[in-house]
């Protein structure tokens, strides 16, 4: 290991530097970014009159931010990591413009401010999108910077880097973030798999120096897992969340490509209009119906008399929606986690559930796979940022597995409908 570390001196300072770099913005940003929340839960109860100035201007400036300063720091922070990745899949030394939309230092200060201002405001998104991408981002531009210098670093490797240790910071999850790197990688089928593959476990390893315990995110007490009779009624749930996790994908991204690219002075309506619409939501769904949803699943999984209501589910929902439909920055994967942890719930109400707490999980790694398409991911992350035994893993792959493989049926008959109708027309 020193003879390695020895040769390739330059090159590990680098990652050194960076990766400390990185844990601490992403550290202060994820503090920042729950805070930001809990402010905006408490105006709610305390300050309701506010909402309807405090909400719409600050989704309008979240959005302006964007929308002047960089278009990549908005939409699916996924989907442009992966922009960027398809990229660099031929060409991985190649740091151009369209890489630099997605990935620059500009993209990741505004990215940050655009996504607290957002969650401030009320906004639904949440803080690991903004965290991978920041990371990357960080990961790219110093590495653009001191090039000369890594002659055996490419771009590419560097992306994956930075997305396994935002990854990682935001959930807590280490071990979760090599899974994500690795469906990744078999997703993109990129020529350099255990390349990237290595520079992303030296990241996570040097990342584990200085982050002695990982604190889990989903405060949850031990849950009790067998295989039962509810296996079918978990079936149920995830199918259902499927169905819901696919329109809230492809309505957002559909909207969004609409609403956000209008270059006309009443765009500035848009923003300032869904935040009025937000935070009628909230005042009627309740606290639960807006935020990163980190707060409303520990609150699911610790208090055994708490079941989401409906209001605050489909609350959540259509504010998640709005708050990417209007261009504001932030991720899809903890609000799905928290809508899941809500349909859960409301499978709850049934008088067969016996596991409670279970079923919620469930319902956390079923919506999560609906949304991302990564059920071995989606599976291990919940299991991981939750403390929970690996035992349940299997059983855990089973659900998200059949999420995620009807999704990608629901896309491919959208595909063909789509096919039929143009062929009509």
């Amino acid at each position: 290991m020193l003879e390695i570390i020895k040769k390739n001196f330059l090159q590990f300072l680098f990652f050194l530097i960076t990766t400390i770099t990185v844990i601490s913005i992403i550290t202060v940003y994820c503090e920042l970014f729950y805070n930001f929340g809990n402010y905006a839960k408490n105006r709610i109860t305390q300050n309701k009159e506010l909402i309807f100035i405090i909400t719409p201007f600050c989704f309008w400036l979240s959005a302006f931010l964007c929308k002047k300063y960089a278009n990549g720091a908005s939409g699916s922070n996924m989907i442009n990591i992966q922009k960027t990745l398809n990229q660099l899949k031929d060409n991985p030394d190649s740091y151009n413009k369209k890489i630099c939309k997605y990935l620059s230092f500009k993209v990741a200060i505004i990215s940050i401010i655009s996504s607290l201002i957002a969650t401030f405001g009320g906004g639904s998104l949440g803080r690991e999108g903004p965290s991978i991408q920041i990371s990357a981002s960080i990961f790219t531009w110093l590495g653009n910077k001191f090039k000369k210098y890594l002659n055996k670093i490419s771009f590419e490797n560097l992306v994956y880097s930075g997305s396994a240790l935002g990854f990682a910071i935001a959930f807590s999850s280490p071990i979760s973030a090599i899974i994500y790197i690795i469906e990744k990688l078999i997703n993109i089928e990129t020529k350099r798999f255990f390349r990237n593959l290595v520079f992303s476990l030296l990241t996570i390893l040097v990342m584990s120096f200085f982050i002695n315990e990982f604190t889990p995110i989903y405060k949850a007490n031990k849950i009790n897992f067998e295989i039962s009779k509810e296996f079918f009624i978990h079936i149920q749930l995830a199918v259902i969340c499927s169905i819901i996790g696919f329109a809230l994908v492809r309505i957002s991204l559909f909207f969004y490509n609409k609403l956000f690219n209008i270059n006309s002075k009443f765009w500035h309506l848009i923003p300032i209009t869904i935040g009025i619409i937000v935070a009628s939501i909230a005042l009627y769904g309740g606290v639960y119906s807006i935020g990163g949803g980190i707060k409303t699943v520990n609150d699911a999984l610790q208090n055994n008399n708490l079941l989401l209501s409906f209001e605050s589910v489909f609350g959540r929902i259509l504010t998640t929606m709005l708050t990417f439909i209007a261009g504001c920055s932030g991720g899809l994967i903890a609000p799905a986690i928290a809508i899941g942890a809500g349909i859960s719930s409301l499978f709850a109400l049934l008088p067969t559930i016996i596991n409670v707490k279970f079923l919620i999980i469930c319902g956390m790694s079923s919506f999560l796979s609906a949304v991302i398409n990564m059920p071995f991911v989606s599976a291990f992350v919940i299991i991981e940022s939750s403390k929970q035994s690996f035992t349940m893993y299997p059983y855990l792959l089973i659900i998200t597995l059949t999420s995620s493989y009807l999704v990608k049926f629901l896309i491919k008959t959208k595909s063909i409908i789509c096919e039929k109708y143009l062929k009509r027309t």
